[in-house]
């Protein structure tokens, strides 16, 4: 395998082709979706004259484009692709997107006007960019967007609230090291763009009451951010959170699937959020001892 330097392969439809004779157990959809998040996405800026409306995409934790969004421009890149066809006869497949100009993966515009997906001179597959909902045409009573407060994503199926958009584990000694919430906030805020920090509660009911009355796709909701290690509006962690979830759910109670993201709590505060009407608990994973990965997952 051609290789550019001890860490990063160069994607070649060769190799994909390799990884499906060697992995005959993962589908060729998995390897190829692998791929194009390892290296990112170049969308030419023909491929934006020609769509339909589209969802573009939203930023927010673990947006993580190749390029700094300064040097990015306003690249109108949609929040997902779906491909399917090409090479590979692939099954349809929804993509997140990373911006990486200098990608092997790029989307052009078809001789028909449509978007596909091309890896080098090989057709991969043909796009779909994800829908806009009718109810990202409202703002709220403090003029923010949908996109700002309450964004979708997985083609329409997960609200994604991420609350407080920064983290208290900050400085490149504290912060994880897989996680770019912190740089992503900076970033935005430099840029000009509108990036609330901490969401306002009021803000989200408005904009779920919208997909509530609006919306028949949507079927989760995540509650995540930063960690709070010392406090937040004048409360810990858990009660900080778990104001959203409680507002959440006694103004749509069990209207959608709930789930909390959150660093590792104790069972007695996760019993609170399940109280709330929370369905789903899922921990972080960060790691801070460099041998835990290999010891729990290398064997």
């Amino acid at each position: 395998m051609e290789v550019t330097n001890s860490v990063r392969q160069i994607s070649t439809i060769s190799l994909l082709e390799e990884m499906e004779k060697k992995y005959k157990s993962i589908p060729i959809e998995a390897i190829v979706k692998q791929d194009i998040l390892r290296q990112g996405i170049h969308f030419l800026k023909e491929v934006f004259e020609v769509t339909d409306p589209y969802k573009t995409k939203d930023y927010f934790i673990f947006s993580f484009d190749h390029i700094p969004l300064s040097e990015l421009g306003d690249v109108k890149a949609p929040e997902e692709i779906k491909v399917s066809g090409g090479h590979f006869d692939l099954l349809p497949t929804v993509i997140s997107t990373r911006n990486n100009p200098s990608s092997p993966y790029k989307v052009k515009k078809s001789s028909d006007g449509k978007p596909v997906l091309y890896l080098g001179e090989t057709f991969l597959g043909n796009l779909e960019f994800p829908p806009l909902p009718a109810w990202y045409r409202h703002k709220t009573k403090n003029g923010k967007i949908p996109g700002e407060i309450a964004p979708v994503i997985e083609w329409g199926y997960l609200i994604y609230l991420t609350v407080f958009r920064n983290c208290q584990y900050f400085g490149k000694e504290e912060e994880c090291a897989y996680c770019d919430i912190n740089h992503n906030y900076r970033q935005q805020k430099n840029a000009g763009r509108p990036y609330t920090g901490v969401k306002d509660i009021e803000d989200i009911l408005e904009v779920l009451s919208w997909i509530d009355s609006e919306d028949h796709t949507a079927k989760v909701y995540t509650i995540t951010g930063g960690s709070v290690i010392t406090s937040l509006k004048k409360k810990n962690e858990i009660d900080f959170y778990l104001d959203y979830a409680t507002a959440i759910e006694s103004k749509f109670p069990g209207r959608w699937m709930g789930k909390i993201v959150s660093q590792a709590w104790e069972i007695e505060d996760c019993k609170k959020f399940k109280e709330a009407g929370i369905q789903v608990y899922h921990p972080n994973y960060e790691v801070w001892d460099k041998n835990l990965f290999q010891k729990n997952l290398s064997r």
